[in-house]
């Protein structure tokens, strides 16, 4: 896109991006939809995004856990997460992003703390619980299914450093 400069010149801004099964990629590496934007946009300048559950996992978030990347708009993004049974999280805060999880399936517990507060909640079909930005938490699957959910990040994942390692509730226990 040109942009007027000095009288009779034009500079341009050249932005460089990523092509990805049909989506403009900003940033290499992504893991979640808030990278993708689609090329085409609706009348009001908006995009849309139909994207289907996929069986194998996109990536394993900072935590562990599988990450299925699923629609973003520019200010949030959305992922199914699931930890196998017996396994627990790594404990992470996030520098920026606040997240909403719902419970899809499977029995854990969540632990949350945010300045003095702290809590273990346990979860599963139709619980919801809300990780402000700064919370320290960690999850645990305490089932013999797997335990999944939906999270809803706010705003967008923006990328590796997001999530920063603290000290946790439980030892982390994977595969």
């Amino acid at each position: 896109m040109g942009e007027v400069g000095a009288p009779g010149k034009i500079s341009l801004k050249i932005e460089v991006a990523t092509m990805v099964d049909g989506w403009v990629c900003d940033r290499w590496p992504f893991w979640t939809g808030a990278d993708l934007r689609p090329l085409q946009f609706g009348s009001q300048g908006k995009a849309m995004q139909t994207k289907q559950l996929p069986e194998d996992y996109d990536t394993l978030a900072p935590d562990g856990s599988e990450i299925r990347v699923l629609a973003a708009t520019r200010g949030a993004s959305m992922a199914h997460c699931t930890l196998p049974p017996g396994q627990t999280s790594l404990a992470v805060a996030h520098r920026t992003v606040e997240e909403v999880w719902y419970f899809l399936a499977g029995r854990g517990e969540v632990w949350r703390k945010l300045g003095e507060q702290e809590e273990v909640v346990e979860v599963s079909l139709g619980a919801s619980v809300s990780i402000p930005h700064g919370t320290h938490f960690q999850f645990r699957n305490i089932g013999d299914t797997p335990l999944q959910f939906v999270l809803a990040t706010i705003p967008p994942w923006p990328g590796a450093g997001e999530a920063y390692r603290v000290a946790g509730h439980w030892p982390a226990k994977a595969d």
